[in-house]
């Protein structure tokens, strides 16, 4: 996690504007026990990429960040 941390505080300074937001949802997508895999309920079978319940728990995790900018 302190590497991540690091990575979004870079992400973050090269984007001045405020009004900009970070959602961090590398650990609300991890497998239980061993987060850096993704969880089998919102992964493809290629385990990389998420599956239509990973997109939907994406938007319900979007959705206030996105109605907050408006």
């Amino acid at each position: 996690q302190a590497e991540l941390d690091v990575l979004n505080a870079a992400i973050m300074a090269r984007t001045p504007n405020s009004s900009l937001r970070l959602v961090d949802t590398y650990g609300l997508f991890g497998q239980p026990g061993t987060p850096v895999n993704l969880n089998p309920m919102y992964a493809d079978p290629d385990g990389l990429h998420w599956n239509t319940a990973g997109c939907a728990y994406m938007a319900t995790l979007m959705a206030p960040e996105i109605v907050a900018l408006a």
